[in-house]
C-alpha cells in the first residue's frame, strides 16, 4: 500500500494486524509491504478521505497461488444461506471446480483442494 493522502486530511484508517494488535499509518508517500497471507485489514476512515495505491506482488515460483485459488474455488462453490444477509450469490460450481483443478495443478500435494473438488 502507497499513501497517497497526507494523514492530516483524515482521521482512522490504517491497516491493522491480526498479530500484534496493532494499526499502522503510512504518510503521503510512504509504504507498507507485508505477506498477504498475514492476517490483516483496513481500519474504517471517521473523518475526510484516504486514497492508497495498493499493490500485489507475486513471486515468480508463485508459492501461494494454490492456496488463493483454493480460497476461490471454495468461495465460488459456497451455497447460499437463507438467512444471511447481505444475500450470497448462488454457488458458481463451474468456476469452483476450474479454481480447485488449478489450484491442484500448482500444489499436487495439498489434500484440501482435492477435498473441496470432492463437495462439489
Amino acid at each position: 500500500n502507497v499513501a497517497l493522502s497526507p494523514s492530516d486530511s483524515y482521521a482512522g484508517g490504517g491497516t491493522w494486524f491480526e498479530h500484534s494488535g496493532e494499526t499502522l499509518v503510512c504518510e503521503r508517500g510512504g509504504a507498507l509491504l507485508h505477506a498477504g497471507g498475514l492476517p490483516h485489514c483496513g481500519v474504517p476512515v471517521t473523518r475526510g478521505v484516504r486514497h492508497l495505491l495498493v499493490l500485489f506482488l507475486l513471486a515468480a515460483p508463485l508459492p501461494l497461488l494454490a492456496g488463493r485459488l483454493q480460497a476461490i474455488g471454495a468461495a465460488a462453490g459456497t451455497k447460499p444461506q437463507f438467512f444471511s444477509q447481505p444475500r450470497r450469490r448462488p454457488a458458481d460450481l463451474a468456476l469452483s471446480s476450474a479454481a480447485l483443478q488449478l489450484a491442484i495443478e500448482a500444489n499436487p500435494r495439498d489434500a484440501e483442494s482435492y477435498s473441496q473438488l470432492g463437495h462439489n
